[in-house]
């Protein structure tokens, strides 16, 4: 009975991933590339991309802007 029960309380499918988006933003800024952010985080590097490159793009426009602000 046990194991029916156990059953149906378990959801079929992947896991839901969750991720720190404000540690992808920061990798990205500090240019990291995806892969190498998804071996810090411990999942697939398409994984992030899919749900928050958009994140990833804006972390490296901020590091190039502060490099550019170095420069200056």
């Amino acid at each position: 009975m046990k194991d029916e029960e156990q059953k149906k309380k378990r959801k079929a499918g992947r896991p839901e991933v969750k991720l720190d988006v404000e540690m992808i933003e920061k990798l990205a800024t500090i240019h990291c590339t995806p892969k190498e952010m998804g071996y810090i985080m411990g999942v697939d590097h398409r994984t992030i991309m899919k749900h928050h490159g958009d994140l990833v793009e804006r972390g490296k426009a901020n590091g190039k802007l502060a490099i550019r602000r170095k420069q200056i």
